[in-house]
């Protein structure tokens, strides 16, 4: 929960009436629900006329509260099916608690400026001022543009990389920018230097707010039947192991933080297939199916956790590139800008640009996107590429 009355879950909803006058006006809604309810001779009303109080000793009118404090705003209407929150109980709602009946959930929707605005407006440069946020592999290239962009928008970044080296360069580009940032070594394979890396963030900063897993290796370029299994298991240990080891430790802290944030790296190639490349797909797959399967858990406790699919992003992953001959290096690049040419916007993305995406789902601007697969592709996976414009 971060604003009052614009984002809210199960647990931070205060009132739940149930008397006879109330099931009947939720069937009332269910059956009719763009007719405005008529407003009775007496009682506190909902939604701008329905009845939210006993028979007999009506109740005061409903009010939510957020952390401890009400939040202010109109009141509306909405019928829930087979749903049961306690009032005040911090409970996750149970399906099946009330067979057969219908509940009136009381929501608060935010109040509007006469200009009909929102009345809380994020400041984009500060929406993450003074949260915590860990960029594994934040380096190089899309890491480092992530770690250098949620800077700029006001958090404290903590790059976990097994390159100190690099990692110790871009904290102190960030600094140079006025920004806040430190390294931590670790290998999101081992499992030992992870906790280690969580433990002494935690220690260094008092919390983790924001977790971006992007700390990965593309693996050889080979099928299926030539793939070394070490090459395998290496590539699925960081790949999808990497982010599965720091989402299970750093999530205790996300949950704690009030408003925990994650942000997964995946790929198109976790969508669709790629040549030579069994295992970064299925790596990156996994990493898909990892990310909804966590916002469907951790939702209940307020953590978001959602996954951006980049497509050809102009960056040499692992500098694989580096390590190819002038001629090879220059061929492999032509083939990836020949090959982004065929997509709908006809270009490779920058990292800047996979970086604004992932601060966006970051902060509160995001409040009540969770389970998103967000592909950053230039439309690669929007149509059927048949090799020309």
């Amino acid at each position: 929960m971060t604003d009052q009355g614009r984002c809210h879950t199960p647990s931070s909803i205060q009132s739940i009436f149930t008397s006879p006058e109330a099931r009947r006006r939720c069937r009332q809604a269910r059956r009719f629900p763009m007719r405005r309810l008529k407003t009775p001779a007496e009682g506190p009303a909902c939604n701008g006329g329905a009845t939210v109080g006993s028979d007999h000793q009506p109740f005061p009118t409903p009010t939510l509260v957020v952390d401890g404090q009400s939040a202010p705003g109109k009141i509306h209407a909405r019928a829930a099916t087979r749903v049961l929150v306690q009032r005040g109980s911090g409970r996750r709602p149970s399906r099946h608690s009330v067979t057969g009946k219908r509940l009136l959930l009381c929501v608060v929707q935010p109040e509007q400026h006469e200009s009909g605005e929102g009345a809380d407006v994020s400041d984009v440069g500060a929406r993450l001022t003074g949260r915590v946020a860990v960029v594994t592999g934040g380096s190089a290239g899309i890491g480092r543009a992530i770690a250098v962009r949620l800077a700029g928008d006001g958090a404290r970044v903590v790059i976990a990389d097994r390159d100190v080296e690099r990692g110790e360069a871009t904290v102190r580009d960030i600094r140079d920018r006025a920004g806040d940032a430190r390294c931590v070594p670790c290998d999101v394979a081992d499992r030992a230097q992870v906790v280690a890396a969580v433990d002494w963030i935690v220690a260094s900063c008092g919390g983790i707010d924001i977790l971006v897993n992007n700390a990965g290796v593309p693996g050889p370029s080979v099928a299926a039947h030539g793939l070394d299994e070490d090459d395998w298991e290496r590539v699925l240990a960081v790949n999808l192991g990497g982010v599965f080891r720091f989402a299970k430790y750093a999530l205790p802290h996300l949950i704690a933080s009030g408003h925990g944030s994650m942000v997964n790296i995946a790929s198109v190639f976790g969508i669709v297939g790629a040549h030579l490349a069994p295992a970064y797909c299925a790596s990156k797959g996994g990493v898909i199916g990892l990310t909804r399967q966590l916002a469907v858990d951790y939702g209940a406790v307020g953590v978001r956790v959602n996954a951006v699919a980049p497509g050809y992003i102009d960056n040499d992953m692992d500098e694989r590139r580096s390590r190819m001959t002038p001629e090879v290096a220059a061929q492999h690049q032509l083939a990836r800008e020949a090959a982004a040419a065929l997509q709908p916007l006809g270009r490779q993305a920058t990292v800047e640009e996979v970086a604004s995406v992932v601060a966006f789902l970051a902060s509160d601007d995001a409040s009540f996107v969770t389970g998103a697969i967000l592909p950053i592709d230039g439309g690669a996976t929007s149509h059927f590429n048949v090799g020309a414009r």
